[in-house]
């Protein structure tokens, strides 16, 4: 349960007719921060150890997020507000810079975040997630997008260690509605060296929520990778959020009804997944294909597909559903 509150200064498709006009974005300017500071960590004004939600709201002050913070020891898990811009903060003791050593935008505060491993659980590789809720949402906007970024040690890590070894790191966003159920989930490379080509987030990136029809009042973030150890993943569990942008939306002449909005919805789960996908009906020309962009199954109708021969990495699915619409997702084979 979170005791403090700070004032504020999950995979479907569907396919739509709906328009984004007006946005509304949070970006965590509306506390002020002394430069090179953060929120909690460090600052005397408030609580070293405890539980705390971390309150931001848009411009027009009408959409609230709470990110949940805790600091045990001097140490974060969850979110952290920041301004960090010097690159030398990039010890464990200061773990509060994104890569860009700025927001998304050229804006001063982001949110950086500690995603902690459940070493003690059932799966070692697995992480706990930490969770970003949203509420006062009016009924036409919807979320529409995120910015992420690498966060300055777990970047420098990547740096030096995965192209030799063929890593990855992904981030897993998974997207709920207000009565906690899982609508989708998105795989988000932060750093992949098992192809052939290399990458390495090195900037802020946008991830589009725009298709997702359902009201999505909470996203969880996980952290996934193939650079293990005894405790899980060595690879430092962090990253950096900014920008949340919810669109106003507005019907085009003739909308889709909402029973043929149901209609296109089609579930694809685990994802990440280490061997089997599903689908919650059939689907249609299915194919798979990696980075490089070659085709590594091809099947002309299924509701499930087996990955075990495939490596660990991102890899792009493009299917048609039972209406001819073509879907094209993500998914993260871990091993």
């Amino acid at each position: 349960m979170f005791k403090k509150f700070l004032p504020f200064l999950g995979i479907a498709f569907a396919v739509s007719s709906l328009t984004y006009a007006q946005d509304k974005v949070i970006s965590f300017e509306e506390y002020e921060l002394d430069p090179n500071s953060n929120l909690l960590m460090f600052n005397a004004e408030t609580p070293q150890d405890g539980d705390t939600l971390i309150i931001a709201k848009d411009a027009d002050e009408e959409i609230e997020i709470s990110l949940q913070a805790t600091i045990q020891y001097g140490l974060l898990s969850g979110f952290e507000i920041s301004n960090v811009s010097d690159a030398s903060y990039n010890d464990y003791s200061h773990p509060l810079a994104a890569q860009p050593l700025e927001g998304a935008n050229g804006t001063e505060n982001y949110a950086v975040a500690f995603v902690p491993v459940d070493f003690m659980g059932p799966d070692p590789a697995a992480t706990i997630p930490v969770e970003v809720k949203f509420s006062n949402v009016p009924e036409n906007y919807k979320l529409s997008s995120i910015s992420v970024a690498n966060q300055l040690i777990a970047y420098d890590y990547m740096q030096q260690n995965f192209a030799v070894n063929e890593f990855y790191m992904h981030l897993i966003v998974r997207m709920y509605d207000e009565q906690m159920e899982m609508i989708d989930s998105v795989v988000f490379p932060l750093a992949d060296y098992t192809g052939s080509t290399g990458y390495i987030l090195e900037d802020w990136e946008a991830i589009d929520f725009s298709e997702i029809e359902e009201n999505i009042a909470m996203l969880t973030f996980d952290l996934v990778g193939n650079d293990m150890g005894q405790y899980g993943l060595n690879t430092p569990a962090y990253f950096a959020l900014d920008e949340i942008v919810f669109s106003e939306i507005e019907e085009e002449e003739d909308p889709i009804s909402v029973h043929e909005l149901d209609a296109n919805i089609v579930k694809m789960y685990p994802n990440p997944t280490s061997d089997y996908l599903y689908f919650s009906e059939e689907v249609y020309h299915v194919t798979v294909v990696n980075a490089i962009g070659q085709v590594m199954i091809e099947m002309e109708s299924t509701k499930e597909l087996s990955l075990k021969e495939l490596k660990a990495g991102i890899y792009y699915i493009n299917f048609n559903l039972d209406n001819g619409k073509t879907v094209k997702r993500s998914i993260s084979k871990i091993n």
